[in-house]
Order: C-alpha cells, then structure tokens, then sequence
C-alpha cells in the first residue's frame, strides 16, 4: 500500500511538472467577450433585509455596481464577500492608506474575479475621496484552462477590463523588486498538497520564501494583507511570519453572509514601520 501511494504522489508530481511545462509553453487565450448576467437587484433582493442593506452599502462605497452588473448571480454573491472581507479588514486592522495615489500588488491573482472588489476597497476606503489606484495583480499559472475553454488570463482580462489603472501579469511574484503600498496575498499555497491539487510542480512550492519576499515588496508605512482558509492553514501562516519577524495583526475568523465558504477566512495584517 505505501509503495503505491509513493508511485501515485511520483505520478502526480511528474504530470504536474509536465502540465505546467506545457501550459506556460502554448499560453492559450481565447478572450471572453459576453457574459450572462443576472440583475443585480435580483440577487439583493434575495437576500435577507440586513444582509442586502449591508450588500447595497458595499456596491455603493466601493462602487461595485457596474462590475456587478456584468456576472451571473454566483459571482455576484463572491464578488460581494470579498467587498465585506477587505471592509472588514480596513477597521480590523487600522488600515491607514495614503491620499493618492496608492500602489498595490495582488500575489496569486488566479482569474481575478474579486479584481473590482479589492480596487474599489483600495480606491475608496477611509475618509479620503476616492483614490487612484495602481494595482498589479501576477499570477504564476494563468494559463490553466476551466471547463468553459477559458484560461484565467482570459478572466482575469474580462474581470479588470474597466478598472482604471488595474493590471493583470504572467509571472512569478519573486522575480519583483519595486515596492507597493499595498501588497496582498489571497489564499496563497501554504501546503504542498494544496499545490499539488492545482497541478503546479513542486518548484513553485516555497511559502517561506515567498512570504520573506514578499514582506520586502511592502512600502515603508504600507501593508501587507495575507487571508487564508481556515485554521490549519492559517496555524501555517502565523508560524511562517513568527519565523520571519513579521508583527502582524491576526483577525477573528471570517464567515461571509453571501457566499458559503467551507473554511472561514483568516486575515493577517502586518504594517511595515518607517525607519526613524
């Protein structure tokens, strides 16, 4: 039995390297170009009467309304819990950004479904009016296909389209070198299975690393926004910035009224102190 689990995980591994291989080779891109939206106050009116206040407080300050308008109702729904999560963390953790402009990079963008959430959060919060934004979202594996022949470039692309000053980039986070005022990483691989799952080879598995890296990408007074899915990979997490000397805030677990979840999320918000 353990020599057949060992020769099933030598498999994967070696499918996942060629698959990745290949991926990164053929980049195959056919552009959405239609979606088939649902009404917007459809999808509110579903919802229970606190919950679509709250939902309609998001769409307004975050300036949600014409992203939302273009998914079906499901993305709707993600869309705004991750609107409510970033709301969350602006309070939880103090989060203070510059006037404008502010820069941000989104680690692990995937097909970018919440680009509108977190460049309506990075445009809009706190007392300023509304800021420009500079956001960057790179993603290692954007050429991975889902069911509908779309890669998540081919997302991510119809995703950002209209939002000013928002990029989507082929590329691995670790070969940046500037710095953000903002930096984010939604859900980053933590464990290796978790790796292996998306079909990513073992060379792209360095948490550590990546969160050392990523910590030197964040602007002196900027921040860096982590979220993880549920305790055990969150346990990685707070070990991981113990490690680094990484003083971050850890907020209480997150549960969305929008979209149900399996896991709930756990943000870690760590500010990087200018030098006197």
């Amino acid at each position: 039995m353990k020599l057949a689990s060992r020769a099933a995980r030598t498999i994967l591994r070696l499918r996942n390297r060629v698959d990745f291989a290949l991926r990164q080779s053929l980049r195959f891109r056919r552009a959405v170009t239609s979606v088939r939206a649902d009404s917007l106050a459809a999808t509110l009116s579903e919802l229970p009467a606190p919950d679509a206040a709250r939902a309609r407080r998001l769409v307004d300050r975050y300036r949600l309304e014409p992203s939302l308008a273009t998914m079906g109702a499901r993305d709707q729904h993600e869309s705004l819990a991750y609107a409510d999560l970033l709301d969350t963390i602006g309070p939880g953790a103090s989060i203070a950004l510059p006037p404008s402009p502010v820069s941000a990079l989104d680690i692990g963008a995937s097909h970018w479904l919440y680009a509108a959430a977190l460049h309506g959060f990075l445009a809009a919060w706190g007392d300023v009016g509304p800021r420009a934004v500079a956001l960057t979202g790179i993603e290692i594996d954007p050429w991975r296909m889902y069911g509908d022949g779309h890669t998540r470039h081919d997302w991510a692309r119809w995703y950002s389209r209209d939002l000013p000053g928002a990029s989507y980039a082929h590329g691995d986070a670790r070969t940046i070198s500037r710095t953000f005022d903002v930096v984010t990483m939604l859900f980053p691989f933590v464990a290796i299975g978790e790796l292996a799952r998306w079909s990513l080879p073992e060379s792209a598995y360095d948490p550590v690393g990546l969160l050392r890296h990523t910590w030197s990408l964040v602007a002196p007074d900027g921040y860096l926004i982590v979220v993880n899915q549920g305790e055990e990979e969150a346990a990685i997490e707070r070990s991981m910035l113990r490690t680094l000397g990484i003083d971050a805030v850890e907020l209480p677990p997150y549960e969305s009224p929008f979209f149900a979840y399996r896991h709930p999320r756990v943000a870690f918000v760590a500010r990087r102190v200018s030098s006197p």
